[in-house]
């Protein structure tokens, strides 16, 4: 995996300060590692104050399915997309 973005590591301190276990956090931002991903999931927690892991767990699978459909569509590997 990949080094944690700026927006990676910002979700990172956002789910921090919102109680959730350094683990989870860890685990959420290490498979959220991009700037696009964390992105996304920041705007998702905007919109909630108290979610539980699992809803977060989950929007986190949904981010990386729709990523890897988007990669598939342009048949191109994450630091090629931008260039399309």
């Amino acid at each position: 995996m990949k080094p944690r973005s700026p927006q990676s590591m910002q979700l990172y301190k956002m789910l921090l300060s919102r109680g959730y276990p350094e683990a989870f956090c860890d685990l959420v931002t290490k498979n959220l590692n991009t700037d696009f991903t964390a992105s996304r999931m920041i705007g998702y927690l905007c919109h909630y104050s108290d979610l539980p892991p699992e809803e977060i767990a989950d929007e986190m699978l949904a981010i990386l399915s729709d990523r890897n459909r988007i990669m598939q569509v342009y048949g191109c590997a994450p630091r090629d997309f931008r260039k399309q």
